[in-house]
């Protein structure tokens, strides 16, 4: 269920504090169109005795909706298309399982709206009449596609950050355009060897005459690994190919956005290999320690060879001390309930969805895992402190520079 969601927000490309949702539309599809192989049926069709009459549509999906909500329909201006570009999140169901015949979606107008990296989530509308793009005969629009994971919708930067980034994009665009010399053949090209001389030069790279080196360090940061700051998650994300797990003590020369000691030992990797992938390698969840056995190498399941990998490794921060009768669940605070079951790690909606062998399973592995944090913490030579907040992009900016 887990690594259903995470593949939910990696194709939608929606930011991690949407979560929740892609928890919910993962169970709610899975229920709509996962065939048991020994009964012919899926576990809509069991609990309801009827087929889902929806439509099943992927998550993060562009679709566009019928505002129905008074003060929307008096925003549309008259000659205005009548359906407004949404981002679907999942459906509307009655207590029981029964769908209510509406889906669940984000304006796409809306979403851009929320500034980025403040925790905030964009409103989720639930509506009964939507539009597939590429349905009619005349729509000549695929479907699906991912605005989000496109980058043709974006979360609006902090204020005093959006002029100098819009800017900078563009310029990065204009520079990242392909030339008509770089689409012939090496031998139809001229020589360029001719205009460079070693002393302004030694690298070999074009330069023009001021000295701009702009297209060179775009160039650098498309291969060079970086920090970014994801809701209560601190991220390193891994251009240059490796072979090691990765700690933060792996960069002293780029240290992270956040002091070392407000990193909690707990270490989520995601790998990507360039040939054959490894489903018991898509995740690796692991404690570091800041010695030298955290440079642990992925090895070939098969041939026992060291595999190479590019991808990212989260980080979670510090949490303070939760007030009492409450407890820290994937960076938020639920209530906890006494003489329950649930592992900590689970978060009680999903919790709630988990089947009896499902529930045992996380239990035991709850143990494993819990036994390897405490373990983790008692030999990690760094003091631990509590980390209130992650800091905001403009200040985690500034210190990486």
């Amino acid at each position: 269920m887990i690594e259903g969601a995470r593949c939910l927000l990696f194709q939608s490309g929606l930011p991690y504090k949407y979560w929740k949702l892609a928890i919910t539309c993962f169970c709610h599809s899975y229920n709509f169109e996962h065939v048991d192989q020994k009964k012919g049926t899926n576990g809509h069709v069991e609990r309801h005795s009827r087929k889902f009459e929806g439509r099943p549509l992927p998550f993060g999906a562009k679709i566009r909706y019928l505002p129905s909500a008074e003060k929307e329909v008096e925003k549309r201006e008259k000659l205005e298309s009548s359906l407004r570009d949404a981002i679907f999140t999942g459906y509307r169901m009655h207590t029981g399982g029964r769908w209510t015949g509406q889906y669940q979606l984000i304006d796409a107008e809306a979403f851009t709206e929320v500034a980025k990296d403040t925790g905030r989530l964009a409103y989720v509308h639930s509506v009964s009449e939507i539009y597939i793009p590429g349905s009619a005969a005349d729509d000549k629009e695929v479907f699906p596609t991912f605005p989000v994971a496109e980058g043709t919708l974006r979360e609006r930067l902090a204020e005093g950050e959006t002029g100098t980034t819009t800017t900078t994009e563009s310029r990065n665009l204009e520079e990242l355009q392909t030339e008509h010399s770089e689409t012939m053949m090496s031998t139809e090209r001229e020589d360029p060897s001719e205009d460079l001389t070693p002393a302004s030069n030694a690298g070999g790279v074009d330069v023009e005459d001021n000295g701009d080196l702009t297209a060179v360090r775009t160039q650098v940061a498309a291969d060079h690994d970086t920090w970014t700051i994801e809701g209560d998650y601190l991220v390193r994300t891994h251009r240059v190919p490796r072979t090691t797990l990765f700690s933060p003590l792996d960069v002293p020369d780029e240290p992270p956005p956040i002091d070392v000691k407000n990193i909690e030992v707990l270490r989520i990797t995601n790998p990507k290999f360039a040939g054959e992938q490894w489903p018991k390698l898509e995740c690796i969840e692991d404690c570091w320690t800041g010695n030298q056995s955290d440079a642990r190498s992925l090895q070939n399941p098969v041939s026992g060879e060291t595999l190479t990998w590019t991808g990212e490794t989260l980080f979670e921060r510090v949490l303070p001390k939760a007030p009492k009768g409450k407890a820290w669940c994937g960076g938020e605070l639920v209530r906890v309930r006494s003489g329950s079951k649930r592992s900590p790690d689970i978060h009680p909606l999903v919790w709630w969805l988990m089947s009896t062998k499902a529930r045992t399973l996380s239990e035991a592995e709850w143990k494993i895992k819990h036994k390897s944090i405490m373990s983790a913490k008692a030999r990690r030579g760094i003091p631990r402190e509590e980390l209130a907040t992650m800091p905001k992009l403009e200040a985690m900016s500034i210190r990486q520079r």
